[in-house]
This record gives C-alpha cells, sequence and structure tokens, in this order.
C-alpha cells in the first residue's frame, strides 16, 4: 500500500532539508571525503586572505605602477606598433653619424638632438640610439642621453648597452638611479653580450656591496664567455674585488681561468694599464701570505708575459709610444718564496728561484736569497734521510 500524500511529502520534505543544510555547510578540507569542517566563516577567511597578503599586494601594486609610467612609451607602443618594414640606408645612417662625431668634436651638444628625428626617419637600428646616448655622455649631457632613451620610435626596443651606458655615468654621482636603470634592463629581459656590459653590471654590484650579485654575474659571463670575449678589464675587476673581500679560493679559480684563457685565445688584451697592473701585483702579493703561492707564482709569470702602458685606453696604443715590460718589486717574489716555506714546500721554492733568476730583469731581495738557501739545506737533509733510510731497509734484509 502506498503512503499517504502527507506523509511523502513531509518525507521528501526532511530529506531536502538534509541535502540543503549539507550543501549549506563549505568544509575546509583538500580530502574527497571532506572530514574537516570549515571553521571561518567566508567573510572571516576573506578579511585573513587580506590582511596576510596585504603588505605583498601593496609591493606588487607599487612594483606595476612603476613599470607602467617607465614602459607607457617602450613596450606599450612596441607591443601595438606596425613593424618597421622598410630597411635601414646604411649610407645615410653613416652620414648621421659622421655629423654626430662632428658635433662631439665641436663640443656642442645642441646640434645633436636635431639627429634623433633623422635616425627615426632612417628606422637606424638600436646601436646607433646607443652611439648617440654614448655622444651625449662624453658631452657631459646626460639629460640629453635620457631623451634618446624616453623617445626610442614605436617598435623599437633598447638594448643592454643602451641601459649599460646610463648605468656606468650615474656610478660615481648617483647610484640609486643607477640601480633603477638596472632593474630596468632586467625588467626587459635585456641580455649582456660583451665585456664593457658585465664590467659595468659588476661595478654597480660591488659599490652597492651586493656578493651575491657580483658573483652571478661573474657566473653568467662564464656561461656565455665564447660570444663575451672577457678582456682583461673584466679578469682584473674582479679578481679586485675577491681580493678585497679576501675570497682567495675563488680569486685561485678565477687566476687558473685566466691563465688558461690567455694560452687559448690570442685576442686577450695583453698589454696592461697602470691600474690593472696595480690589481694584478696586490692580488699576487694577498696570494702569496695567504697559503695561495701557487697561484701567485702563476699570475707573476703571467705578468712578465704582459706589458705596460701608461695610457688608461683599453684599445691599443697612441702612435709612437712603446708599450715597456714590466718589472715587478722585489717583494713580490720574496713573498712566494715566503709563502712556499710556511708551507714547508722546498722543491717550489727551488723551482720557482731557477726560474726567476733566470732573467736579467729581477732583482731578489737578500731576505728571498735566504729563504731559498734554507730550502735547498732542508731538501738536502730530506734526501739524505731518505738515503740513510733505504740503506738501513736494505741491512735489515735477508741475506
Amino acid at each position: 500500500m502506498s503512503k499517504p500524500i502527507v506523509a511523502r511529502i513531509s518525507s521528501r520534505s526532511l530529506q531536502c532539508s538534509r541535502t540543503l543544510r549539507w550543501r549549506s555547510t563549505r568544509l575546509f578540507s583538500s580530502s574527497s571525503r571532506r572530514l574537516l569542517p570549515r571553521f571561518l566563516t567566508p567573510r572571516e577567511e576573506q578579511d585573513l586572505y587580506q590582511s596576510i597578503t596585504s603588505s605583498f599586494r601593496e609591493k606588487l601594486a607599487s612594483n606595476t605602477a612603476k613599470s607602467q609610467d617607465f614602459y607607457s612609451s617602450i613596450i606599450e607602443q612596441s607591443l601595438f606598433a606596425v613593424p618597421r618594414s622598410n630597411p635601414p640606408s646604411s649610407s645615410k645612417v653613416q652620414d648621421i653619424c659622421s655629423r654626430i662625431d662632428v658635433a662631439v668634436a665641436a663640443k656642442r651638444p645642441q646640434d645633436l638632438k636635431p639627429l634623433i628625428s633623422e635616425l627615426d626617419r632612417s628606422n637606424a637600428p638600436i646601436k646607433f640610439y646607443n652611439y648617440l646616448i654614448r655622444s651625449y655622455i662624453r658631452l657631459k649631457d646626460i639629460k640629453g642621453a635620457e631623451y634618446v632613451l624616453k623617445n626610442l620610435p614605436i617598435g623599437l626596443l633598447p638594448s643592454a648597452r643602451t641601459f649599460t651606458l646610463l648605468i656606468q655615468e650615474y656610478l660615481s654621482t648617483d647610484l640609486d638611479r643607477a640601480y633603477e636603470y638596472m632593474k630596468q634592463m632586467q625588467d626587459m629581459s635585456c641580455k649582456l653580450h660583451k665585456s664593457f656590459d658585465y664590467i659595468v653590471v659588476m661595478r654597480l654590484h660591488i659599490r652597492r656591496d651586493d656578493p651575491l650579485a657580483v658573483d652571478f654575474a661573474w657566473k653568467d659571463m662564464l656561461q656565455h664567455k665564447e660570444t663575451v670575449k672577457p678582456t682583461m678589464q673584466l679578469y682584473t675587476t674582479y679578481l679586485g674585488y675577491l681580493g678585497s673581500k679576501k675570497k682567495y679560493e675563488k680569486a685561485r679559480e678565477v687566476i687558473q681561468d685566466l691563465v688558461a684563457y690567455s694560452r687559448t685565445n690570442d685576442g686577450l688584451q695583453k698589454t696592461l694599464t697602470a691600474v690593472q697592473c696595480k690589481t694584478l701585483i696586490s692580488i699576487t702579493n694577498q696570494l702569496a701570505l695567504h697559503d695561495q703561492p701557487q697561484s701567485a707564482s702563476k699570475l707573476v709569470k703571467f705578468l712578465l708575459s704582459s706589458t705596460l702602458t701608461s695610457t688608461t685606453s683599453n684599445t691599443g696604443l697612441p702612435e709612437g709610444l712603446m708599450p715597456s715590460a714590466i718589472t715587478l718589486p722585489s717583494e713580490v717574489y720574496t713573498n712566494i718564496i715566503n709563502g712556499y716555506m710556511n708551507l714547508e714546500k722546498y722543491s717550489p721554492v727551488i723551482a720557482f728561484y731557477k726560474e726567476i733568476a733566470a732573467r736579467n730583469d729581477v732583482q731578489l731581495e737578500e731576505e728571498a736569497l735566504l729563504a731559498v738557501e734554507k730550502a735547498r739545506k732542508c731538501l738536502m737533509s730530506s734526501q739524505s734521510k731518505q738515503h740513510h733510510g733505504k740503506m738501513y731497509i736494505a741491512n735489515l734484509a735477508p741475506v
């Protein structure tokens, strides 16, 4: 017999109410069985979420606003711009560069501004705008250089060199401004390709005392070494930093890389500036005095195979000026010999002395000569003990 209509309605109402209560109870659990009941109301959960993430959202909002301010005339326009289809006119661009050189020679920065629009009409690539930025900087007109960056034509993005030129100019005057350009370069994913760019970036991190960033820049350079082709200035910049931080083990690795690279790469500059030579001599003494005489001796041999110029240019010597051989202070050799003696490595002392004494341009101090004589006596004594030990063992052998 079927149930009365009222009973059926009551039964269905009870089931429906149970279902509604179950569905209205939102559970706080990732389990498919949903064993844990929700202990906060939706409103309370929202308030908790807002309070936890407030500082993060504020930082994100400030960064986003800053990026929009800077990139409004660069990225947004570039994304929606029609690609620049017309190839640049080589002769016209070269003519503009010649006029830029004339303006720089005449020290007339006002003559550079009209050339910006001419570069725009010529569809010139970014390297020519970088050349214009460099020219403004040579004329001490940093505002003009920044104007070129801010007014790049639609569809043309800056390169790493665009930013490193400005970073270098601000390194000694406004470190915060230099770091702003560094962050803009990173936000735009501009890749470093040349030694100059890595040198500027490393100097910025060194000035800001950011050792992790300095080491990261060096490791990044090593990954692209064939493309970057590191210069002597890049090596001395990093070695000088390592010496100032007393990172002698890392300096040993860099010196080993420098010596190996100089043997396999003819393009590495072997004519050192006075500043570069001074940096390498300083790190040589530091290594010798801190249990790294072998690395110091490698660096001495590298220095003696190089030449010195009094100019600060890294591109070559002026006509008629011949590079001179490098003469190291006598204390450098003394420190290396004493470094070996402190480690009781007498054979390397004799080997180093023979190699250095064969040169006509090396003068050894009396202290170094006495240390060499002591090393020779220690070796003779050690060899004598070994000889007597062998004789004793031979006498113990059965006949």
